[in-house]
């Protein structure tokens, strides 16, 4: 949350922060040590009212120099920093290009699907009980498309329930936020109507 957000939140609670720490959010990798990610976490304090160009500038600007908490989290190497960021922007243009899909079964319908080849887990050697320990791509080596996805029953499901779990992730992320309690009760239909139920 942005300080001013920040602060307006707590002003409107009456309370105060009593103590504060970082740490490295779960699935992402950090060089620094302990030291390095506080030094981080303050210097973003400091930048918290900007927008994400601005603050992405000044993470750069600082890393330029040795001292930075920042600094070794970069690749300085000009070559395979940029061979890097070709392999973000070819990410990126996989996530641009969309497929317009109409099946026989519905042809009234059109269906956007991404037209990339990706790697999907087969249900059949998944433990569905636990979609978020049964997420393993790198398990299988079969490659489907989406469309393969939609047109089995047994994957579709699988994917649908690692979707809900993904947008309870979310729910939980975002919660103190009051203009998405839309979305929140949406997510709480489709998890009543869609969801496993707990045995």
């Amino acid at each position: 949350m942005p300080t001013g957000l920040r602060s307006t939140a707590l002003k409107k609670a009456k309370v105060s922060v009593l103590s504060k720490r970082f740490s490295v959010r779960k699935g992402f990798q950090i060089v620094g040590d302990e030291s390095a990610v506080y030094g981080m976490g303050e210097k973003l304090i400091g930048w918290g009212e900007a927008n994400d160009e601005a603050i992405n500038s000044s993470i750069v600007a600082d890393a330029l120099e040795d001292a930075s908490p920042f600094h070794q989290e970069f690749d300085w190497d000009d070559a395979s920093a940029a061979y890097k960021q070709r392999l973000r922007h070819a990410g990126y243009l996989r996530q641009a290009i969309q497929m317009h899909v109409i099946y026989s079964n519905d042809p009234g319908h059109e269906v956007l699907l991404s037209p990339a080849v990706v790697v999907y887990p087969t249900p059949d050697i998944i433990d569905e009980t636990t979609p978020e320990a049964a997420w393993r791509p790198q398990v299988t080596r079969a490659a489907f498309t989406q469309e393969d996805v939609m047109n089995n029953e047994k994957y579709r499901n699988f994917h649908l329930q690692r979707a809900l779990v993904d947008m309870a992730n979310f729910e939980k992320k975002y919660s103190y936020l009051e203009e998405l309690s839309e979305v929140f009760a949406v997510i709480a239909k489709a998890t009543a109507k869609h969801g496993k139920k707990k045995r």
